[in-house]
């Protein structure tokens, strides 16, 4: 001990390493030896257990894998193959441990990446499944496109889209054939609203499966997103021939028929829907457009609570309950609901122009104009939302403003008809009457039945004295329907007349003079 105590630190480090490389190496060798004679041991107790997995014997399976992880608890084999059988058993959680095991006993394990990843996925655990996938094609990236398509529908879930396409596109590159790649990526393409792309993979899927009821279901709903009715219902009805119980197969025809203003036909549909699956919160939704559409108001209402009562954060839902409110001039009601719609989508034009148009007819004129302010903020392309704040500024008597946004629409839409009658309401009331007449007959060029503006144009050719024309007004307005105001009428008829000059005076006869009597 004294001798080793006064080696200096070299040596002191060289016989450290010469002696571990004695007895370092034996412990080495040791454990290695020990390792190979726990395997031995343990080998039989597998082989016994992968015999009892052939038969289906999955109790003795189990037993046998459990008796060779006890003698061999590193026995890598033994805790996947247990763990495969525990998935074949439906203890998922007893399966994601083992196989979980595996992995940490050999990270490379790319068999039980994507083994673990099923299970998660068949679990609802999208984000761990994904991300088990992506280990299996980053360990082995030539691995089979089912990988890819397994991680691609993972991600169209989660409507992850863009990514979703690229691993349907790597699917498509390892297996062309592949009728589901083709039709899946259709899907996402129809999420991006890509609907032409979509169209065309579900095309393709087609002449690898013409038989297929989820490749019409979704090149008819791609046919749903480019408004072409007729062949979305073509295309929904024939899935719904290939299966009769599609509930989804219904609902998107219902969508189809509400579209195509065949509402007796979406109402029945959406119903179907329900028959099939009564908690699907947007068929409720759909058939309350429908039932609105055809003035049912109640009905309407009474679905879109429905629809809440299910899905209680459906924008659908809440923005279609607040436009039949606004019908029914229950505007606190509906500013309500559009209110809700703005908390959960804060850029909804819809639900800004919806609620300044309830404001507006509250006279809450500020607020209108701030809603509608907003809307166009959203959408400076909407012509109607500068007529509505045309209205809310003339309620305040702004008429340079009304008279701007009202020109603002026309420019947007030359054909806007209302437009032309306000704005020849206000050079109306400000005695402007060549402009006035000027907008009511421009409207009555775009809308030749409008009795309202042979009406106000009528009033004008008044004021201007000029009563055929204002007599052929009201009687074209008569024509169209339009009731003529009485007290407007009797005074149109009271200075049409001429005015007749009064009789020239009659100066009275002269008085007879009486003749002077002779004098006598």
């Amino acid at each position: 001990m004294e001798v080793f105590m006064k080696l200096n630190s070299i040596n002191k480090l060289c016989l450290i390493l010469f002696l571990f490389s004695i007895f370092g190496c034996a412990a080495i060798a040791s454990a290695a030896d020990s390792k190979n004679k726990n395997e031995k041991l343990a080998g039989p107790y597998f082989n016994k257990g992968n015999t009892s997995l052939q038969k289906g014997k999955y109790d003795d399976a189990i037993i046998n894998y459990s008796k060779a992880i006890e003698i061999y608890p590193d026995y890598q084999d033994a805790y996947f193959n247990r763990g495969v059988v525990y998935k074949e058993m439906g203890r998922n959680d007893e399966a994601i441990a083992d196989l979980s095991k595996v992995i940490e006993i050999n990270p490379q394990a790319s068999d039980a990446f994507l083994n673990r990843g099923l299970i998660y996925n068949q679990k609802g655990l999208l984000d761990e499944a994904a991300s088990d996938y992506s280990k299996v094609i980053e360990l082995n990236p030539k691995v089979s496109g089912g990988v890819y398509y397994s991680r691609g529908i993972i991600y169209y879930a989660k409507n992850k889209n863009d990514l979703a396409i690229l691993d349907f596109t790597k699917t498509i590159e390892l297996d062309p054939k592949s009728a589901d790649a083709y039709s899946s990526r259709g899907y996402a393409y129809c999420g991006k609203g890509q609907y032409d792309l979509g169209i065309t993979d579900f095309n393709k899927a087609l002449e690898l499966n013409p038989a297929s009821d989820k490749v019409y279901l979704g090149r008819g709903i791609g046919y749903l997103g480019k408004q072409n009715y007729e062949s979305a219902i073509t295309d929904l009805t024939k899935a719904l021939q290939l299966d009769p119980k599609s509930a989804n197969g219904y609902l998107f025809r219902s969508q189809a028929y509400l579209g195509k203003r065949d509402y007796d036909t979406a109402i029945s549909d959406a119903g179907k829907v329900l028959e099939i699956s009564p908690k699907t919160a947007f068929a409720y939704a759909v058939r309350g457009k429908a039932y609105f559409a055809k003035q049912n108001f109640d009905l309407a209402i009474s679905d879109f609570t429905k629809t809440l009562e299910l899905n209680p954060k459906s924008l659908d839902a809440y923005y279609g309950r607040a436009t039949v409110y606004n019908s029914m001039q229950n505007y606190d009601l509906a500013i309500s609901d559009f209110t809700k719609t703005l908390e959960m989508s804060p850029r909804s034009f819809d639900a800004y122009y919806g609620r300044a148009t309830a404001y507006n007819n509250k006279q809450k004129i500020d607020l209108a104009i701030s809603d509608f302010t907003n809307a166009l903020e959203i959408n400076p392309k909407s012509a109607d939302a500068y007529f509505g704040r045309a209205t809310a500024y003339g309620n305040k008597e702004e008429k340079e403003s009304a008279v701007s946004d009202f020109t603002k629409a026309l420019e947007i839409n030359p054909g806007y008809v209302s437009a032309y009658i306000y704005l020849g309401d206000y050079y109306n009331g400000a005695n402007q009457l060549d402009l006035a007449s000027q907008n009511y007959s421009k409207a009555i060029e775009l809308d030749p039945k409008n009795g309202k503006a042979y009406f106000y144009r009528a009033v004008v050719d008044w004021k201007k004295k000029d009563y055929r024309a204002a007599f052929d007004d009201v009687n074209k307005a008569k024509e169209l329907g339009e009731t003529i105001d009485p007290d407007f009428l009797d005074r149109l008829a009271r200075d049409s007349q001429p005015k007749q000059e009064p009789p020239p005076r009659q100066e009275p006869p002269p008085k007879a003079v009486k003749s002077p009597k002779p004098k006598k």
